[in-house]
């Protein structure tokens, strides 16, 4: 066997946390290194949404971006049922979309590879890659609470089943099922 690790300076990877009023950016290099991290004012409820974060993408890149660790991807976390095999939402309140193919239509934007995936569920992602072997092998049943500052006041509240240290998508994209 040969022991492997990621690269850092390879490149970098943006994730973006869209709920209602704001977006949550958070610049990585390749090992998931956390190197910025930004709140954002945003208010996009309807299918201009590829292009408004298109356009949000771009102004982060030009802030964060260097020429030795180019943007290699963007990862969405959206409120409502996401179907991340597809890379569509399919039904958000917040954001008042269905059906809605999101990775394909930024992706045409960016030029990029482009992952969506409920924003609780990327919570959950991070608390298992973050604590790694610490998570119970058979069953994690979690409550995220997402607050927004400065006001303090809860935006979003979910579940995420995982099993064996997978997250659990059930048949109709929802956790908990």
């Amino acid at each position: 066997q040969v022991l492997m690790e990621i690269n850092p300076d390879r490149g970098a990877i943006l994730g973006l946390s869209v709920s209602q009023d704001c977006v949550l950016a958070v610049w990585a290099d390749a090992a998931g290194e956390v190197l910025n991290r930004k709140g954002v004012p945003f208010s996009c409820q309807s299918e201009e949404l590829p292009g408004a974060l298109a356009a949000l993408v771009a102004t982060l890149r030009e802030q964060w971006e260097t020429p030795a660790a180019p943007l290699l991807g963007v990862g969405i976390g959206s409120t409502g049922a996401i179907d991340a095999d597809a890379g569509m939402i399919l039904h958000s309140t917040f954001l008042g979309l269905n059906h809605f193919p999101l990775r394909d239509l930024l992706a045409a934007e960016l030029d990029l590879p482009v992952f969506v995936e409920n924003d609780i569920r990327c919570a959950t992602l991070a608390e298992l890659l973050r604590r790694g072997q610490d998570v119970p092998g058979n069953l994690l049943y979690n409550l995220v609470l997402l607050v927004e500052e400065p006001r303090n006041h809860m935006v979003n509240a979910g579940t995420c089943w995982c099993e064996q240290q997978r997250i659990y998508r059930g048949n109709s994209h929802a956790a908990g099922e």
